[in-house]
């Protein structure tokens, strides 16, 4: 079972309740971090609380902790769940007012609210929608049929040059970027999309 933080307290992550009237809720006021961490280790987390920080203050909403708590709080909530490789959410919001209206209240207080979840990474399956590279007519210089290999495309060359052979050039689609062509022998047709030819 998954536990989470919310407003200073731990319970498992079924028993967390908000309020109707969260600002968060009901406006979207509030900001949010992601944070990966692996083997219980947060990544880059002097980063992430700095652009949390930078964000608070931007939308004029106070950081409800100090620079030395924030870590502690997500060392537990780290500890505190199962998986050694985990997706910290982090979110904080302007609180819970006693009224629904548009204009920022005096004083309440922020709501802060911590879970995680086991971090997934992308498969290199057929089956993963992320990217992949498919072919046409084989590799020329070593008379291979036609494939159709999946890659991750987040501009990680060693993920890519892993997945693919020696001899290959091939398009790498992205979800996010156009077609890019990626060289690796002198058959220039080893792996082409279907769409280029």
């Amino acid at each position: 079972m998954s536990l989470c933080h919310l407003d200073g307290e731990y319970l498992p992550l079924s028993e967390a309740r908000l309020s109707p009237l969260d600002r968060g809720f009901l406006f979207g006021d509030g900001a949010y971090e992601v944070i990966p961490v692996y083997s219980r280790h947060p990544f880059r987390l002097a980063e992430h609380l700095k652009r949390l920080s930078n964000t608070l203050e931007a939308i004029r909403l106070p950081d409800p902790h100090s620079p030395e708590a924030w870590p502690e709080i997500i060392t537990r909530i780290i500890a505190d769940n199962p998986w050694d490789d985990q997706s910290v959410y982090l979110q904080v919001t302007r609180g819970v007012d006693s009224v629904r209206k548009h204009a920022f209240p005096a004083l309440i207080r922020p709501t802060v609210f911590l879970m995680t979840e086991p971090l997934l990474t992308p498969s290199l399956t057929p089956a993963s929608p992320r990217a992949l590279l498919s072919t046409s007519a084989g590799c020329a210089a070593t008379s291979k049929p036609p494939r159709c290999l999946p890659i991750v495309c987040c501009g990680n060359r060693r993920l890519m040059r892993a997945a693919l052979k020696p001899c290959c050039s091939a398009t790498v689609f992205s979800l996010k970027a156009r077609p890019r062509t990626s060289s690796s022998c002198a058959a220039a047709s080893c792996l082409r999309h279907p769409g280029n030819t």
